[in-house]
């Protein structure tokens, strides 16, 4: 599984104008505390795009479904070595 970008080629990213590419904002909640959380615009990127990619839409993968047909031998679900 490769990991894409999540926009399609040519677009490119422009900087998060909340975090300023930091990707974490800072909120005051009483005099002397200061809170730092993930932006909540660019999810932490620091980063944003316009146009995201129709297929993954925005997440960079796309999950797909196949069937894998494994042996599992005798004496596994119990604990029981059978080699014994």
């Amino acid at each position: 599984m490769r990991k894409g970008r999540g926009i399609p080629p040519g677009v490119e990213p422009s900087v998060c104008k909340t975090c300023n590419r930091s990707g974490t904002t800072f909120t005051r909640s009483k005099p002397g505390f200061m809170f730092q959380a993930t932006c909540r615009v660019c999810d932490g990127a620091g980063q944003t795009v316009k146009e995201k990619c129709e297929s993954c839409k925005g997440k960079g993968y796309v999950k797909l479904k196949r069937t894998v047909n494994v042996d599992i031998p005798a004496g596994v679900n119990s604990g029981i070595d059978t080699n014994l």
